[in-house]
């Protein structure tokens, strides 16, 4: 299982335009949490 820091999130979710280059291995992430190849939890 792997947590999720909300600067992470952020990226993901509303700083794209920002973070152009992090978002990339933001959303490579998500992919494989989508996917089901990984496990991953967020803090409120």
């Amino acid at each position: 299982m792997h947590y999720l820091d909300t600067s992470v999130l952020l990226v993901y979710t509303l700083a794209q335009a920002l973070e152009k280059e992090r978002y990339v291995h933001v959303s490579k992430l998500f992919e494989l949490v989508n996917a089901g190849k990984i496990k991953a939890i967020t803090g409120v």
